[in-house]
């Protein structure tokens, strides 16, 4: 029961930082995604969406470590990135893009 509170807890902070992002708030909005990542640390989603709000403002220098970090722990998320675009998520930037999906990766 603890687990679910925590969880729920999570997503409510998570959802009033989309409500914030919605309204341009961005500083908001990174402060709700903070408190989501803090009450279920283990989801790397939570991060991914304060990576791709910075990156979507232009604070892509703050994004990068946030990428890095989610896609060693979940690489899947990775694959996301370009989706983002047509979505209206991040902006239609090929060179943004590129930076996003080659964070982290190392060179074999």
């Amino acid at each position: 029961m603890k687990r679910l509170i925590r969880v729920s807890r999570a997503y409510q902070h998570a959802n009033a930082g989309d409500l914030y992002i919605e309204t341009g708030e961005i500083d908001k909005a990174l402060k709700e995604y903070d408190l989501a990542a803090e009450y279920y640390p283990e989801n790397p989603e939570l991060p991914f969406w304060t990576a791709v709000s910075l990156a979507s403002v232009d604070r892509i220098e703050e994004a990068l470590p946030i990428f890095a970090e989610v896609f060693d722990k979940a690489p899947d998320l990775r694959e996301l990135v370009p989706r983002l675009v047509p979505a209206g998520l991040l902006p239609d930037d090929k060179v943004l893009i590129k930076k996003i999906e080659e964070v982290g990766k190392t060179l074999d």
